[in-house]
């Protein structure tokens, strides 16, 4: 039989054959291939004799991700009351699981996260944003206020300062929330050294901390309890680890963070010397 007829016939397999693997007959499809004429390419099978394929795809299909996070949460170094603390973060920031010390906000259905806070995020709660907004309420309020009310032409100030509060409470957004780099456990390289994804973990090295494999530019974070990619540092103005993932609007947001500080500050100075002028005039 020829190569194109056994692709016919697999085709036109009578009720379905490769979703029941009973239907179809090892001893035919032995029989079809030894008869290819030489020369001839096999042509892999599309129905499925085992129904290997099929559950395989299924598996994947359900298959949520299991990270790289540290093996040993309850030992004795965890106390009672950093576990209710811990518990309290969880509650508080309304955590679906967590990964690590990090909290999951929104996931996708295989696990990977779409919004997820690291460790640190009361201090960003209460601290950062906090201070982002009340500084620039004060100064749009006192300052401001005061420089159009007094019929100057500085009003492009209001019309360029609170974009740039936006923009820099924007960027904190993308940091504090997104995912850092988080690596999946890889617990044996045999037979996945080069994986569909490209990536070639041959010279991964292994992390005791987790119990995985990891490479070169990764690292296991001891506050986020996690292996993060490219990990640089804990930031904990934004909440989180820095990694691969966040580290392009981390720097957007160090940009924006340091604009907006010295724009405040020459704004403040500005009308302190304009104050003083009108002060001297009358």
């Amino acid at each position: 039989m020829s190569a194109k007829s056994h692709i016919r016939q697999s085709l036109i397999t009578p009720q379905n054959s490769f979703l029941d693997p009973q239907m179809t007959d090892p001893a035919q499809t032995g029989n079809d291939q030894q008869q290819l004429p030489e020369g001839k390419k096999d042509f892999p099978p599309i129905a499925v004799s085992d129904g290997k394929s099929i559950s395989n795809d299924i598996r994947r299909e359900n298959h949520r991700k299991e990270y790289a996070v540290l093996i040993n949460r309850t030992d004795g170094t965890h106390s009672g009351g950093k576990q209710c603390l811990e518990s309290f973060y969880c509650l508080c920031c309304c955590a679906k699981r967590r990964i690590g010390d990090m909290f999951v906000l929104a996931e996708k259905s295989d696990g990977s996260p779409l919004l997820i806070v690291g460790p640190c995020w009361p201090f960003c709660a209460f601290i950062t944003v906090p201070l982002i907004l009340i500084v620039s309420v004060l100064i749009g309020i006192f300052v401001l206020r005061q420089i159009t009310d007094n019929g100057s032409v500085y009003v492009w100030m209001v019309a360029t300062y609170f974009p740039i509060m936006g923009i820099t409470l924007i960027a904190l957004f993308f940091v504090s929330c997104c995912d850092p780099g988080l690596l999946e456990r890889v617990e044996s390289l045999e037979g996945d050294v080069e994986v569909g994804d490209g990536v070639d973990r041959s010279r991964w090295i292994w992390n005791d901390q987790v119990g995985s494999y990891r490479p070169n530019g990764a690292v296991y974070c001891r506050e986020c309890k996690v292996i993060i990619e490219t990990y640089d540092h804990v930031c904990p103005w934004t909440g989180t680890g820095i990694g691969r993932r966040n580290m392009p609007a981390f720097k957007f947001f160090v940009v924006f963070i340091n604009i907006l500080c010295y724009y405040s500050i020459g704004i403040v100075v500005f009308f302190s010397f304009k104050t003083a002028e009108l002060a001297k005039g009358l």
